[in-house]
């Protein structure tokens, strides 16, 4: 067992780099979500109600999902959406014990880019979770295997769902889990090979600033499982480069040429130039809005920019002469079921064959 300063030492220098991404990450989803008055800030921003138990131990796996993504959507799950939730999650129901607490896998859903894995927390009677929303430190060991290659970088997000079972000591989450790959790679989650899910220590920042780190507790806890192995399908949104203005999160006005606009279930990513000059930033369009062809408008925030991936701020990503941006959607998106993207005001209408 390491000392308190040992530990200490060790989480600050994990996870400083981390807290200070979260931070702008927030940042970022919250002038977003003032952007998007179709959807509130409640809907994208907050913990999920009334599913009820440790995440609802009478609902099953696809009604977790389902539950969580209608709510995160702010409607109802369609059928099409229902669908893909079923033909791509992969039932776990695995739990480890370490420290005094016990944690279970319930289940994970990919569309090989980005992964939500349900997680349940049990601590010790007498521990309030509820109330400090805590996180891991993460890995997904066993990555990539010697025939995988191009990953940028990854990072996960901790969504604390309400449990609505009145206990302080056990908590629910969905870990938001992205791998950001570069142009060219096969890297895909969603191969049915095994993964290595390595929950380390559990940990919270403290809500007021300095927002100091406090451990809670020590694991690991390890999980072994295999995402749903489906084909990866991605689907090319644009027929041909556009040319627009785009106003970013700064306020600045870009010019830009987006070259091509990659879709998958779950996620999307616009891979563009910017004119001479201009400098990128991590939402250089703001949001993606999706509208389907029944008329209801769905939304994709900005996750990871290039610049953020080890390249240079202004950079273009090596052997692709372009910057990119991964988008992640609020629940999944059918690519038959969408009749036309913006990316600001800039229409693209999708060419169903």
């Amino acid at each position: 067992m390491k000392s308190p300063e040992e530990m200490a030492q060790v989480a600050f220098s994990r996870r400083e780099e981390y807290k200070n991404e979260q931070v702008e990450k927030e940042e970022r989803w919250e002038r977003f979500c003032r952007r998007a008055s179709a959807i509130t800030m409640a809907v994208l921003c907050v913990a999920m109600l009334g599913i009820g138990g440790v995440l609802a131990a009478t609902l099953d796996l696809g009604d977790l999902f389902r539950s969580i993504f209608s709510i995160q959507q702010g409607s109802p799950i369609s059928e099409n959406q229902a669908t893909y939730i079923e033909e791509h999650m992969a039932d776990i129901g695995e739990s480890v014990t370490a420290d005094g607490y016990t944690v279970t896998v319930k289940g994970a859903l990919t569309d090989g880019t980005t992964a939500h894995i349900l997680v349940d927390v049990i601590g010790p009677e007498g521990i309030d979770l509820e109330t400090i929303s805590p996180g891991f430190d993460l890995t997904m060991k066993g990555l990539c295997y010697e025939d995988q290659h191009g990953v940028g970088s990854v990072g996960a997000t901790f969504w604390h769902l309400d449990d609505n079972d009145g206990k302080a000591n056990t908590i629910s989450m969905n870990i938001e889990y992205n791998v950001y790959g570069m142009p060219g790679g096969n890297f895909t989650l969603a191969d049915g090979r095994n993964r290595t899910l390595h929950l380390a220590d559990i940990w919270y920042n403290e809500a007021e600033y300095p927002y100091t780190m406090r451990h809670v507790a020590e694991g690991p806890w390890v999980f072994n499982f295999a995402f749903t192995a489906l084909e990866n399908k991605e689907v090319e949104l644009l027929q041909a480069p556009i040319f627009g203005s785009y106003s970013q999160i700064s306020g600045n006005q870009v010019d830009a040429i987006i070259h091509s606009v990659m879709m998958k279930g779950l996620s999307a990513t616009v891979y563009y130039t910017l004119d001479p000059g201009e400098v990128q930033e991590a939402g250089d369009f703001g949001a993606l809005k999706f509208v389907m062809k029944d008329g209801t408008e769905l939304f994709a925030y900005p996750d990871k920019a290039g610049q953020t991936a080890h390249i240079s701020n202004g950079s273009l990503v090596p052997n692709s002469g372009c910057h990119y941006c991964t988008y992640v959607f609020l629940a999944p998106i059918n690519y038959e079921d969408v009749d036309t993207v913006y990316i600001g005001d800039t229409p693209i209408k999708i060419n169903h064959q």
